[in-house]
């Protein structure tokens, strides 16, 4: 029973984003829905991580993940309302851009992929070293032991290059589908080889998956196939690691045992929970978000707070980890017990439903014609940098900046000159169908 609380609740927080958006053309549904088939559907399921997990550390994770359900599918539906009423704002996407791109937004994406390439050197110097070139890979890539002075000198530029880099990724990836200009070839190739040699796995992968993802749909992929494509992508992820040789491999363990612990949401959020309780259990209320806007770490910034509590070590620094990844009700019951569970929650809901139900209003117009997987990017892109960032506050991140100022560059309609339109259909129709958020 309390593996079924956990798997609905689970769905809840991670796909309820489709109650709003219950269209074949939902490029984040499809992504959540792989991420919750390999960090909690396989792990659940197909191994013993709650079997020989303590009781009532499981149980208690199982309410506190139905509390922060409720109040997230409430948030969603509040959201989604707002969303609905709001005046849509003037974006790139909302409409075909069909051959005649404009030379305002292919520059800025040449510039934007150029500037994470820079940035990615940049990186490199100031680190000592790359990654997947380091005779240690592990000590590399979570930059511990000889690594670790490199990392804290470079740090910010290292983050900021991959998140530059995996967001311009698809984009550059749509515009040579479009254009089929050798230039955007060779951008691709370079940001995703200079993403590779970072061994940061995520920022690496997500590109290309968002850019597959938009040009399945664009070619009338049936859902379900979309989706198992998806899901075959987060799996076999999951195996990249021990390919690399920054995890040492696990032949003798079963995959799905292999998956788990490459994907280890679940045992992260139970060892989360259990040191919690082992230190006390005291509610740290605001203090983790002030940490995290905070341009100096302490001990409550989000990230080394929950590795802290999580391992019981106060130095988290050599530990091979790229930090937890909580989710709201988590977050939410550390800073104030069952309530916060539930409004955070809510206010996590509340913005994703109603960012996706302005990205899926927007995307309305372009929904089934030709070329829309470059407008189904620039909603993914537009969506990270605006309403995803307000979705995740309670793990404020510096980076972030960056998903807003390329969301900024490439969706603002009004800073560039768009074309006439391609859409044969009345504009007078079209912007009906827009205000009635039809689909």
């Amino acid at each position: 029973m309390v593996k079924l609380e956990i798997l609905l609740a689970s769905l809840v927080l991670l796909c309820g984003q489709v109650v709003v958006w219950r269209r074949r053309d939902n490029i984040l549904g499809y992504l959540q829905g792989g991420l919750f088939f390999a960090s909690i559907l396989v792990p659940v399921l197909f191994t013993t991580i709650i079997d020989n997990s303590d009781p009532l550390v499981v149980g208690l994770y199982a309410h506190i993940l139905v509390v922060g359900a409720t109040g997230y599918l409430a948030g969603l539906l509040y959201g989604a309302l707002i969303g609905q009423r709001q005046r849509l704002p003037a974006v790139t996407f909302g409409r075909l851009l069909g051959e005649r791109i404009p030379y305002a937004f292919t520059r800025r994406a040449r510039v934007i992929a150029f500037g994470a390439l820079g940035a990615l050197g940049l990186s490199f110097v100031l680190l000592g070293y790359v990654p997947y070139l380091a005779a240690d890979r592990v000590g590399a890539k979570y930059g511990i032991g000889i690594y670790r002075a490199g990392l804290e000198r470079g740090a910010l530029v290292f983050h900021l290059a991959l998140r530059m880099g995996s967001t311009i990724l698809p984009v550059v990836l749509a515009l040579w589908v479009r254009r089929r200009r050798g230039l955007d070839l060779l951008l691709a190739g370079a940001v995703c080889l200079g993403l590779l040699l970072t061994l940061s796995r995520g920022s690496a992968l997500l590109g290309p998956l968002v850019f597959a993802i938009a040009l399945m749909v664009s070619r009338n992929w049936r859902p379900w196939q979309v989706v198992a494509i998806v899901c075959a992508g987060f799996v076999s992820a999951t195996l990249v690691n021990e390919l690399i040789q920054v995890a040492r491999p696990t032949t003798s363990a079963s995959f799905s045992t292999r998956v788990a612990s490459s994907a280890p949401d679940l045992s992260d959020h139970l060892g989360f929970l259990n040191g919690f309780r082992v230190t006390g259990g005291e509610h740290v209320g605001l203090r983790p978000i002030i940490a995290g806007m905070s341009l100096r770490k302490g001990q409550f910034n989000p990230s080394s707070y929950a590795l802290r509590i999580r391992t019981g070590v106060v130095d988290s620094g050599e530990f091979a980890s790229g930090g937890l990844r909580l989710p709201a009700p988590l977050w939410g019951y550390a800073s104030f017990g069952f309530l916060g569970a539930a409004v955070w929650s809510f206010i996590s809901g509340a913005f994703v439903g109603w960012g996706s139900t302005v990205v899926r209003r927007l995307l309305t117009p372009v929904q089934g014609h030709p070329g829309q997987a470059l407008n189904l990017i620039l909603g993914w892109v537009f969506f990270q940098g605006t309403f995803a960032i307000l979705t995740d506050f309670y793990f404020p991140e510096r980076v972030e900046i960056v998903s807003l100022a390329i969301a900024a560059a490439l969706c603002w309609a009004k800073t560039m000159r768009l074309p006439p339109e391609d859409d044969p259909a009345p504009v007078a129709a079209r912007v009906v169908a827009v205000g009635a958020g039809s689909g």
